[in-house]
Protein backbone atom coordinates (compact mmCIF):
# COMPACT_ATOMS: atom_id res chain seq x y z
CA UNK A 1 0.00 0.00 0.00
CA UNK A 2 3.01 2.48 0.78
CA UNK A 3 4.60 2.15 -2.41
CA UNK A 4 1.03 3.02 -4.48
CA UNK A 5 0.78 5.91 -2.36
CA UNK A 6 4.00 6.80 -3.65
CA UNK A 7 3.20 5.90 -6.30
CA UNK A 8 0.01 7.81 -6.62
CA UNK A 9 1.69 10.82 -5.33
CA UNK A 10 4.41 10.75 -7.88
CA UNK A 11 1.77 10.27 -10.80
CA UNK A 12 -0.37 13.48 -9.56
CA UNK A 13 2.98 15.52 -9.33
CA UNK A 14 3.34 14.39 -13.12
CA UNK A 15 0.09 15.54 -14.04
CA UNK A 16 0.73 19.24 -13.23
CA UNK A 17 4.43 19.21 -14.51
CA UNK A 18 3.55 17.13 -17.93
CA UNK A 19 0.44 19.72 -17.72
CA UNK A 20 2.57 22.79 -17.18
CA UNK A 21 5.19 21.68 -19.80
CA UNK A 22 2.10 21.32 -22.44
CA UNK A 23 0.88 25.00 -21.84
CA UNK A 24 4.36 26.07 -21.67
CA UNK A 25 4.17 25.86 -26.03
CA UNK A 26 3.24 29.34 -27.16
CA UNK A 27 -0.34 30.06 -28.88
CA UNK A 28 1.73 31.18 -31.68
CA UNK A 29 3.24 27.55 -32.10
CA UNK A 30 -0.60 25.91 -32.33
CA UNK A 31 -2.72 29.02 -33.27
CA UNK A 32 -2.99 27.84 -36.95
CA UNK A 33 -3.45 24.38 -36.66
CA UNK A 34 -6.27 24.89 -33.84
CA UNK A 35 -8.57 27.60 -35.91
CA UNK A 36 -8.13 25.36 -38.85
CA UNK A 37 -9.18 22.88 -36.61
CA UNK A 38 -12.42 24.60 -35.50
CA UNK A 39 -13.30 25.30 -38.76
CA UNK A 40 -13.19 21.98 -39.98
CA UNK A 41 -15.24 20.73 -36.96
CA UNK A 42 -17.77 24.24 -37.82
CA UNK A 43 -18.28 22.67 -41.28
CA UNK A 44 -19.82 19.60 -39.62
CA UNK A 45 -22.99 19.57 -37.61
CA UNK A 46 -21.77 19.75 -33.92
CA UNK A 47 -23.69 16.21 -33.06
CA UNK A 48 -23.43 14.56 -36.24
CA UNK A 49 -24.78 11.38 -36.78
CA UNK A 50 -22.98 8.74 -38.65
CA UNK A 51 -25.41 6.75 -39.18
CA UNK A 52 -28.80 8.86 -39.64
CA UNK A 53 -31.02 5.84 -38.60
CA UNK A 54 -29.15 5.69 -35.12
CA UNK A 55 -29.30 7.58 -32.47
CA UNK A 56 -26.37 5.83 -31.14
CA UNK A 57 -23.84 7.21 -33.60
CA UNK A 58 -24.34 10.42 -32.62
CA UNK A 59 -20.29 12.46 -32.40
CA UNK A 60 -19.63 15.23 -29.85
CA UNK A 61 -18.29 17.60 -32.34
CA UNK A 62 -19.15 20.53 -29.91
CA UNK A 63 -17.11 18.67 -27.11
CA UNK A 64 -14.19 17.92 -29.33
CA UNK A 65 -14.00 21.94 -30.37
CA UNK A 66 -14.47 22.44 -26.80
CA UNK A 67 -11.03 20.67 -26.48
CA UNK A 68 -9.29 22.44 -29.28
CA UNK A 69 -10.54 26.15 -27.87
CA UNK A 70 -9.31 25.24 -24.50
CA UNK A 71 -5.96 24.33 -25.97
CA UNK A 72 -5.33 27.92 -26.72
CA UNK A 73 -4.14 29.51 -23.25
CA UNK A 74 -4.30 33.08 -21.90
CA UNK A 75 -1.70 35.24 -21.25
CA UNK A 76 -0.68 34.05 -17.80
CA UNK A 77 2.08 31.78 -16.63
CA UNK A 78 2.16 27.88 -17.75
CA UNK A 79 1.30 26.73 -14.45
CA UNK A 80 -1.47 29.06 -13.86
CA UNK A 81 -3.06 28.10 -17.42
CA UNK A 82 -2.65 24.25 -16.88
CA UNK A 83 -5.07 24.82 -13.96
CA UNK A 84 -7.29 26.96 -15.51
CA UNK A 85 -8.30 24.91 -18.82
CA UNK A 86 -9.50 28.52 -20.00
CA UNK A 87 -11.63 28.44 -16.97
CA UNK A 88 -12.81 25.45 -17.44
CA UNK A 89 -10.77 24.13 -14.03
CA UNK A 90 -13.37 21.41 -12.49
CA UNK A 91 -11.75 18.93 -15.06
CA UNK A 92 -7.61 18.22 -15.59
CA UNK A 93 -8.36 18.26 -19.07
CA UNK A 94 -5.14 15.32 -19.48
CA UNK A 95 -5.14 15.23 -22.95
CA UNK A 96 -3.72 18.55 -23.60
CA UNK A 97 -0.46 16.60 -22.98
CA UNK A 98 -0.94 15.45 -25.83
CA UNK A 99 -3.31 17.48 -27.86
CA UNK A 100 -1.30 20.49 -27.61
CA UNK A 101 1.76 19.23 -29.17
CA UNK A 102 -0.44 17.33 -31.52
CA UNK A 103 -1.63 21.02 -32.89
CA UNK A 104 1.96 22.09 -33.34
CA UNK A 105 2.00 20.23 -36.68
CA UNK A 106 -1.08 18.80 -37.76
CA UNK A 107 -4.89 19.95 -37.48
CA UNK A 108 -8.19 18.04 -36.67
CA UNK A 109 -8.45 15.92 -39.63
CA UNK A 110 -5.09 14.56 -39.05
CA UNK A 111 -5.57 14.11 -35.22
CA UNK A 112 -8.34 11.81 -36.73
CA UNK A 113 -6.74 9.92 -38.92
CA UNK A 114 -3.86 9.35 -36.20
CA UNK A 115 -6.69 8.28 -33.43
CA UNK A 116 -8.00 5.86 -35.79
CA UNK A 117 -4.46 4.10 -36.19
CA UNK A 118 -3.59 4.28 -32.34
CA UNK A 119 -7.29 2.52 -31.65
CA UNK A 120 -6.54 -0.03 -34.44
CA UNK A 121 -3.47 -1.27 -32.92
CA UNK A 122 -4.53 -1.17 -29.60
CA UNK A 123 -8.04 -2.77 -30.48
CA UNK A 124 -5.83 -5.54 -32.65
CA UNK A 125 -3.63 -5.78 -29.22
CA UNK A 126 -6.38 -6.86 -26.32
CA UNK A 127 -8.17 -9.26 -28.98
CA UNK A 128 -4.65 -10.74 -29.70
CA UNK A 129 -3.74 -10.96 -25.60
CA UNK A 130 -7.41 -12.02 -24.47
CA UNK A 131 -7.19 -14.88 -27.07
CA UNK A 132 -3.61 -15.92 -25.88
CA UNK A 133 -4.13 -15.77 -22.60
CA UNK A 134 -7.42 -16.47 -21.72
CA UNK A 135 -9.46 -17.71 -24.97
CA UNK A 136 -11.09 -17.24 -28.14
CA UNK A 137 -14.22 -16.82 -27.25
CA UNK A 138 -13.36 -14.14 -24.18
CA UNK A 139 -11.73 -12.51 -27.05
CA UNK A 140 -14.57 -12.32 -29.84
CA UNK A 141 -16.92 -10.97 -26.39
CA UNK A 142 -14.79 -8.18 -26.40
CA UNK A 143 -14.94 -7.51 -29.78
CA UNK A 144 -18.56 -7.84 -30.33
CA UNK A 145 -19.02 -5.61 -27.23
CA UNK A 146 -17.44 -2.92 -29.09
CA UNK A 147 -19.76 -3.37 -31.59
CA UNK A 148 -22.63 -2.59 -29.39
CA UNK A 149 -21.25 1.28 -28.57
CA UNK A 150 -20.65 1.95 -32.33
CA UNK A 151 -16.72 1.88 -31.56
CA UNK A 152 -16.72 3.01 -35.68
CA UNK A 153 -17.36 6.79 -34.09
CA UNK A 154 -14.45 6.63 -31.76
CA UNK A 155 -12.43 6.79 -34.79
CA UNK A 156 -13.83 10.60 -35.98
CA UNK A 157 -13.89 11.87 -31.83
CA UNK A 158 -11.45 12.63 -29.26
CA UNK A 159 -13.96 12.82 -26.67
CA UNK A 160 -15.35 9.32 -27.31
CA UNK A 161 -12.07 7.90 -27.71
CA UNK A 162 -9.93 9.29 -24.96
CA UNK A 163 -11.86 7.10 -22.19
CA UNK A 164 -11.26 4.05 -24.55
CA UNK A 165 -7.51 4.32 -24.65
CA UNK A 166 -7.08 4.12 -21.35
CA UNK A 167 -9.11 1.01 -21.10
CA UNK A 168 -7.58 -0.61 -23.65
CA UNK A 169 -3.85 0.47 -22.26
CA UNK A 170 -5.05 -0.40 -18.92
CA UNK A 171 -6.26 -3.84 -20.66
CA UNK A 172 -3.00 -4.64 -22.16
CA UNK A 173 -0.95 -3.95 -19.08
CA UNK A 174 -3.22 -6.32 -16.82
CA UNK A 175 -2.92 -9.51 -19.73
CA UNK A 176 1.12 -8.87 -19.88
CA UNK A 177 1.25 -9.61 -16.23
CA UNK A 178 2.68 -12.89 -15.48
CA UNK A 179 -0.22 -15.64 -13.84
CA UNK A 180 1.05 -15.31 -10.27
CA UNK A 181 0.22 -11.49 -10.58
CA UNK A 182 -3.87 -12.55 -10.33
CA UNK A 183 -3.54 -14.50 -7.58
CA UNK A 184 -4.36 -11.52 -4.70
CA UNK A 185 -7.73 -10.66 -3.53
CA UNK A 186 -7.17 -6.98 -3.94
CA UNK A 187 -6.17 -5.39 -6.90
CA UNK A 188 -4.94 -2.52 -5.04
CA UNK A 189 -2.43 -0.50 -7.36
CA UNK A 190 -3.71 -0.99 -10.46
CA UNK A 191 -7.38 0.24 -10.17
CA UNK A 192 -6.03 2.70 -7.65
CA UNK A 193 -4.38 3.86 -10.51
CA UNK A 194 -6.36 3.67 -13.38
CA UNK A 195 -9.05 5.28 -11.85
CA UNK A 196 -6.79 8.53 -11.20
CA UNK A 197 -5.51 7.86 -14.80
CA UNK A 198 -9.26 7.95 -16.07
CA UNK A 199 -10.12 11.45 -14.16
CA UNK A 200 -6.79 12.78 -15.89
CA UNK A 201 -7.46 12.41 -18.94
CA UNK A 202 -11.48 12.00 -19.40
CA UNK A 203 -14.47 14.39 -19.35
CA UNK A 204 -16.82 12.29 -17.58
CA UNK A 205 -17.70 10.48 -20.73
CA UNK A 206 -17.94 7.03 -19.75
CA UNK A 207 -15.35 6.48 -16.81
CA UNK A 208 -16.85 3.60 -15.61
CA UNK A 209 -15.81 1.41 -18.18
CA UNK A 210 -12.01 0.97 -16.77
CA UNK A 211 -13.31 -0.11 -13.23
CA UNK A 212 -15.36 -2.81 -14.86
CA UNK A 213 -13.99 -4.26 -17.95
CA UNK A 214 -10.71 -5.14 -16.07
CA UNK A 215 -12.78 -6.65 -12.68
CA UNK A 216 -14.14 -8.67 -15.78
CA UNK A 217 -11.02 -10.28 -16.99
CA UNK A 218 -9.53 -10.76 -13.81
CA UNK A 219 -12.57 -12.93 -12.79
CA UNK A 220 -12.63 -14.79 -16.01
CA UNK A 221 -8.75 -15.78 -15.39
CA UNK A 222 -9.62 -16.41 -12.21
CA UNK A 223 -13.00 -18.77 -12.35
CA UNK A 224 -10.69 -20.65 -14.72
CA UNK A 225 -8.60 -22.25 -10.92
CA UNK A 226 -9.57 -20.63 -8.01
CA UNK A 227 -12.96 -20.88 -6.25
CA UNK A 228 -14.46 -19.14 -3.33
CA UNK A 229 -17.38 -18.02 -1.03
CA UNK A 230 -20.21 -15.80 -1.61
CA UNK A 231 -18.43 -13.58 1.39
CA UNK A 232 -14.80 -13.54 -0.29
CA UNK A 233 -16.94 -12.67 -3.76
CA UNK A 234 -18.34 -9.72 -2.19
CA UNK A 235 -15.23 -8.53 -0.12
CA UNK A 236 -13.58 -8.64 -4.02
CA UNK A 237 -16.30 -6.74 -5.38
CA UNK A 238 -16.40 -3.99 -3.10
CA UNK A 239 -12.71 -3.86 -2.36
CA UNK A 240 -11.05 -3.36 -5.83
CA UNK A 241 -14.74 -0.80 -6.67
CA UNK A 242 -13.28 1.23 -3.19
CA UNK A 243 -10.09 1.43 -4.72
CA UNK A 244 -11.19 2.64 -7.98
CA UNK A 245 -13.56 5.51 -6.95
CA UNK A 246 -10.74 6.32 -4.20
CA UNK A 247 -7.87 6.83 -7.14
CA UNK A 248 -10.49 8.30 -8.98
CA UNK A 249 -12.39 10.95 -6.50
CA UNK A 250 -9.22 12.06 -5.07
CA UNK A 251 -7.22 12.51 -8.21
CA UNK A 252 -10.16 14.92 -8.66
CA UNK A 253 -10.54 16.64 -5.22
CA UNK A 254 -6.55 17.57 -5.92
CA UNK A 255 -7.26 18.96 -9.00
CA UNK A 256 -10.25 21.15 -7.21
CA UNK A 257 -7.56 22.00 -4.41
CA UNK A 258 -4.66 22.92 -6.64
CA UNK A 259 -6.67 25.01 -9.08
CA UNK A 260 -8.02 26.86 -5.72
CA UNK A 261 -4.21 27.59 -4.73
CA UNK A 262 -3.16 28.67 -8.21
CA UNK A 263 -5.61 30.56 -9.41
CA UNK A 264 -6.82 31.95 -5.86
CA UNK A 265 -10.42 31.46 -7.21
CA UNK A 266 -13.02 28.70 -5.21
CA UNK A 267 -13.41 25.92 -7.55
CA UNK A 268 -13.95 23.46 -4.73
CA UNK A 269 -17.35 25.31 -4.40
CA UNK A 270 -18.05 25.33 -8.79
CA UNK A 271 -17.28 21.86 -8.39
CA UNK A 272 -19.87 20.85 -5.81
CA UNK A 273 -22.24 22.79 -7.13
CA UNK A 274 -21.79 21.13 -10.51
CA UNK A 275 -21.76 17.66 -8.60
CA UNK A 276 -25.21 18.49 -7.22
CA UNK A 277 -26.75 19.97 -10.52
CA UNK A 278 -25.30 16.48 -12.12
CA UNK A 279 -26.78 13.71 -9.67
CA UNK A 280 -30.20 15.92 -8.91
CA UNK A 281 -30.51 18.39 -11.41
CA UNK A 282 -32.44 21.71 -10.96
CA UNK A 283 -35.97 23.46 -12.01
CA UNK A 284 -34.67 23.71 -15.96
CA UNK A 285 -33.51 20.49 -16.19
CA UNK A 286 -35.32 18.17 -14.28
CA UNK A 287 -35.00 14.51 -13.75
CA UNK A 288 -36.95 11.11 -14.03
CA UNK A 289 -34.34 8.08 -12.99
CA UNK A 290 -37.10 5.46 -14.77
CA UNK A 291 -37.46 7.78 -17.75
CA UNK A 292 -33.09 8.57 -17.82
CA UNK A 293 -32.45 4.31 -17.56
CA UNK A 294 -34.69 3.96 -19.87
CA UNK A 295 -33.35 6.13 -22.62
CA UNK A 296 -29.98 4.59 -21.45
CA UNK A 297 -30.63 1.24 -22.12
CA UNK A 298 -32.96 1.70 -25.15
CA UNK A 299 -30.09 3.51 -27.09
CA UNK A 300 -27.63 0.89 -26.22
CA UNK A 301 -30.19 -2.52 -26.97
CA UNK A 302 -31.56 -1.42 -29.97
CA UNK A 303 -33.18 -3.73 -32.72
CA UNK A 304 -30.20 -4.51 -33.76
CA UNK A 305 -28.34 -5.30 -30.34
CA UNK A 306 -31.06 -7.32 -29.48
CA UNK A 307 -30.88 -9.30 -32.23
CA UNK A 308 -27.31 -10.52 -31.92
CA UNK A 309 -28.12 -11.11 -28.11
CA UNK A 310 -30.60 -13.43 -29.12
CA UNK A 311 -29.04 -15.24 -31.49
CA UNK A 312 -26.38 -15.34 -29.48
CA UNK A 313 -28.40 -17.31 -26.30
CA UNK A 314 -30.14 -19.20 -29.15
CA UNK A 315 -26.41 -20.15 -30.00
CA UNK A 316 -25.29 -21.26 -26.74
CA UNK A 317 -28.66 -22.96 -26.29
CA UNK A 318 -27.89 -25.29 -28.64
CA UNK A 319 -24.33 -25.47 -27.81
CA UNK A 320 -25.52 -27.00 -24.22
CA UNK A 321 -27.91 -29.03 -25.93
CA UNK A 322 -25.67 -30.70 -27.59
CA UNK A 323 -22.78 -30.42 -25.32
CA UNK A 324 -25.24 -31.90 -22.15
CA UNK A 325 -23.10 -34.72 -21.44
CA UNK A 326 -20.07 -32.99 -19.93
CA UNK A 327 -22.21 -30.02 -17.91
CA UNK A 328 -21.53 -30.41 -14.14
CA UNK A 329 -23.30 -29.10 -11.19
CA UNK A 330 -22.33 -26.39 -9.41
CA UNK A 331 -22.22 -22.19 -9.94
CA UNK A 332 -19.20 -20.83 -10.13
CA UNK A 333 -19.08 -17.97 -8.00
CA UNK A 334 -17.16 -15.81 -10.43
CA UNK A 335 -19.19 -16.05 -12.73
CA UNK A 336 -22.04 -14.27 -10.57
CA UNK A 337 -19.29 -11.55 -9.92
CA UNK A 338 -18.89 -10.96 -13.66
CA UNK A 339 -22.72 -10.73 -13.57
CA UNK A 340 -22.90 -8.22 -11.01
CA UNK A 341 -20.24 -6.01 -12.31
CA UNK A 342 -22.38 -5.57 -15.23
CA UNK A 343 -24.84 -4.15 -12.74
CA UNK A 344 -22.63 -1.70 -12.35
CA UNK A 345 -23.52 0.79 -15.05
CA UNK A 346 -26.85 1.17 -13.44
CA UNK A 347 -25.95 2.33 -10.17
CA UNK A 348 -23.89 4.77 -12.22
CA UNK A 349 -27.02 6.15 -13.95
CA UNK A 350 -28.57 6.14 -10.50
CA UNK A 351 -26.39 8.18 -8.78
CA UNK A 352 -25.62 10.81 -11.76
CA UNK A 353 -28.67 10.74 -12.93
CA UNK A 354 -29.06 14.31 -14.28
CA UNK A 355 -25.79 14.09 -16.59
CA UNK A 356 -27.06 10.30 -17.56
CA UNK A 357 -30.47 11.93 -18.68
CA UNK A 358 -29.08 15.06 -20.55
CA UNK A 359 -26.19 13.15 -22.21
CA UNK A 360 -27.82 9.50 -22.70
CA UNK A 361 -26.80 9.70 -26.11
CA UNK A 362 -22.92 8.77 -24.93
CA UNK A 363 -23.47 7.78 -21.23
CA UNK A 364 -25.31 4.56 -22.34
CA UNK A 365 -21.65 3.63 -23.65
CA UNK A 366 -21.15 2.62 -20.29
CA UNK A 367 -23.51 -0.28 -20.39
CA UNK A 368 -20.23 -2.02 -22.56
CA UNK A 369 -19.50 -3.15 -19.47
CA UNK A 370 -22.56 -4.94 -18.88
CA UNK A 371 -22.61 -6.61 -22.59
CA UNK A 372 -18.97 -7.56 -21.97
CA UNK A 373 -20.00 -9.22 -18.88
CA UNK A 374 -23.09 -11.29 -20.23
CA UNK A 375 -21.03 -11.81 -23.47
CA UNK A 376 -18.00 -12.94 -20.88
CA UNK A 377 -20.05 -15.48 -18.89
CA UNK A 378 -21.39 -17.21 -22.52
CA UNK A 379 -17.88 -17.42 -23.75
CA UNK A 380 -16.81 -19.16 -20.57
CA UNK A 381 -19.85 -21.44 -20.53
CA UNK A 382 -18.93 -22.30 -23.71
CA UNK A 383 -14.92 -22.63 -23.12
CA UNK A 384 -15.15 -25.09 -20.13
CA UNK A 385 -18.04 -27.36 -22.34
CA UNK A 386 -15.53 -27.31 -24.84
CA UNK A 387 -12.28 -28.12 -22.85
CA UNK A 388 -14.58 -31.09 -20.34
CA UNK A 389 -15.55 -32.48 -23.96
CA UNK A 390 -11.91 -32.59 -24.92
CA UNK A 391 -10.74 -33.98 -21.58
CA UNK A 392 -13.32 -36.88 -21.93
CA UNK A 393 -12.18 -37.43 -25.57
CA UNK A 394 -8.90 -38.44 -24.46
Amino acid sequence: MKKTIIQYFSMVFAFVVLLTVAYAIPNSALESKAEHSVYTITEEKPYRLINPEDYGSRLDNSTDRLMINTALKGNSNALYEAMDNSNYARYWHGYQVFLRPLLVFISYSSIRQLYGFVLVILIGLVFYLLTKKLDVFIGLSFLMSLMFVRFYTFFLSMQFSNIFIVLFIGLIYLLTRETKYFIKEYFVGFFFLIGAVTNFIDLLTAPLITLGAPMIIIYYLKAKDEKLSLIELLKQLVGNSFFWGLGYGITWLLKWTIASVVLQKNIISDAITQILFRTEGDESWPISRPYMLRINFELMFNKLNLLVIGLIVVALVCFLFMKRKTIKRGINLYLLGILSIGMMPYVWYLTLANHSQIHFWFTYRLQFVTVFALLSVFSFIVSNRCKNSLIENQ
